[in-house]
């Protein structure tokens, strides 16, 4: 499909819309990706794309420096805590 008729028939689906909430949801995003925002963080803040691939890299360098938890050492420290937990609750 072109670059063409792919806003066209983005424009047509748009205005087929009667619903103002997703047409402003829409609009939010269509300045968001102006903005090059391409996501939030739990806060509401707005992540870009260069500190999202920042972010990326340095979790890439971390991986391969060995710098992670396997999914059975999260698992035993779940484990812990759930014992620690339940330990501190009967004992007085």
């Amino acid at each position: 499909m072109s670059l063409a008729k792919l806003k066209i028939d983005i424009i047509k689906g748009i205005c087929e819309i009667d619903n103002v909430s997703v047409l402003e949801e829409i609009q939010h995003s269509i300045a968001d990706c102006k903005a090059g925002i391409i996501g939030y963080r739990m806060d509401g803040t707005p992540v870009g794309v260069e500190e999202f691939r920042k972010q990326a890299k340095e979790a890439i360098e971390r991986v391969e420096n060995g710098e992670f938890f396997t999914v059975e050492q999260l698992r035993e420290q779940r484990k812990q805590l759930l014992e620690n937990k339940k330990n501190s609750i009967t004992t007085p």
